[in-house]
């Protein structure tokens, strides 16, 4: 019997892996095992540096091993994928998909392969979305109160997202709207770099200046991830 020729073996082996689904339980495979624990160590990594926890890590793995051994093969015949994800996504969660570069690092190491950054972004989602899940928590509402100076504002905003792995509503508010009409229903903090006296009701206001001081990063990750 005639074996097929060394392309068409590929592209049959790319064929059963797009159309099969990955399945975390059933799998039982040789390298099905080496990619749960290969994940098993992303997820220790991550956790170390990210300095967070999850409670079911193995609904998490799960999940992962799922998106990943398709993630793989994309990577082994190069097939492209939509980027889905907004444009800004890096600067909206940079401490989130930063913690999951650096995790991900050994990942592709051991399978000598280097993801896209639409991939990893894809499992940072994934990551993102577990923690979510974990605390039972909504995106939390922040409003920066925005007045003549739109670089330091941007600076200070900056500093808030890098201060969680959790993802943040930050919303622009001009000081003369606030002074008028108070903080909107709903929101978790107030951070400004002007002065502005306190209404009587208000969420928590922090006056930040270039660089927020530890106690005020202390303050604001406790209101956040509360």
């Amino acid at each position: 019997m005639q074996s097929a020729p060394l392309g068409e073996s590929l592209f049959m082996a790319l064929l059963f892996s797009m159309i099969r689904i990955p399945d975390p339980i059933r799998d039982n495979h040789q390298q099905d095992r080496r990619l749960r624990l290969a994940i098993a160590r992303l997820v220790l990594r991550f956790r170390e540096y990210g300095n967070v926890r999850f409670s079911d890590e193995q609904g998490l793995n799960d999940q992962l091993y799922i998106h990943l051994a398709q993630a793989l093969n994309r990577s082994v015949f190069a097939i492209g994928i939509d980027n889905t994800l907004p444009e800004e996504f890096s600067r909206l969660y940079p401490r989130l998909v930063r913690t999951t570069r650096e995790a991900i690092h050994g990942f592709e190491a051991e399978y000598d392969v280097q993801f896209s950054e639409e991939e990893i972004g894809l499992v940072a989602v994934i990551f993102g979305a577990w923690l979510m899940q974990e605390k039972d928590l909504h995106e939390k509402q922040i409003i920066l109160l925005t007045g003549s100076n739109e670089q330091l504002e941007a600076h200070i905003e900056q500093q808030l997202r890098e201060l969680t792995l959790l993802p943040l509503n930050v919303k622009h508010m001009p000081m003369q709207d606030f002074q008028k009409e108070g903080a909107p229903r709903g929101v978790t903090l107030i951070i400004t770099p002007y002065t502005t006296p306190l209404p009587l009701f208000s969420p928590p206001l922090i006056h930040a200046d270039l660089a927020l001081t530890s106690h005020q990063q202390q303050q604001i990750r406790k209101i956040l991830e509360s």
